[in-house]
């Protein structure tokens, strides 16, 4: 059986302000250990952003970025999901 890390949604308008989810900063800095760990075992990391065709969610827009505080290889699989 293959393993892989999937880091899922964690983008800036659900991290920041009035859509935040609650105790963002702890959840990143959570992912950000467990994501550590996964690249130090060698297992594949994959982040997932949602995307939507308007509004706050729009690709490229401000809140579709990936959080700040999230740690991230350019080297590790990016992808969108399109709702």
């Amino acid at each position: 059986m293959t393993s892989a890390l999937l880091i899922i949604d964690v983008q800036t308008i659900l991290c920041e302000g009035r859509w935040a989810v609650h105790e963002a900063g702890a959840v990143v800095q959570r992912i950000n250990a467990v994501s550590a760990r996964a690249r130090a075992a060698g297992l594949p990391v994959v982040v997932v952003q949602h995307e939507e065709t308007e509004g706050p969610m729009l690709y490229d827009a401000p809140g579709w970025q990936l959080a700040p505080a999230l740690q991230v290889s350019r080297s590790e699989e990016h992808t969108s999901e399109l709702q």
